[in-house]
């Protein structure tokens, strides 16, 4: 999924949240990926951004965070008109050979 952010907007919030969660997430970061995953059963759902929130003053006119259900990214001031990308990759049924299978599909840098 993608969301073309325009300099004109200002400061917004831009989300992929999954409303029915109702489970904790787990945080599954990487180089250059902030992802959350939500495990219910045997399913497992991932939600991917580019970026690294906890390295801020490398990715200064951006930033983002974790939520309950989801993830967002924080744009400022200053950040510059592009496309934020989110990836959203889940399976069933999740094992624990394939647990990494949606890190993998939920992260946008694979995106062509």
């Amino acid at each position: 999924m993608q969301f073309e952010y325009k300099k004109e907007f200002k400061i917004q919030e831009i989300k992929c949240c999954i409303p029915s969660i109702d489970v904790k997430g787990e945080i599954e970061s990487g180089e250059r990926l902030e992802a959350i995953s939500f495990y219910k059963n045997d399913i497992k759902l991932t939600i991917g951004v580019e970026g690294e929130f906890t390295d801020y003053p490398k990715y200064i006119d951006f930033s983002g965070d974790y939520l309950s259900n989801g993830i967002q990214y924080e744009v400022f001031q200053t950040t510059a008109s592009r496309k934020f990308n989110f990836g959203v990759c889940w399976m069933q049924p999740c094992t624990e050979e394939n647990d990494n299978q949606t890190w993998f599909g939920a992260d946008p840098n694979f995106m062509p």
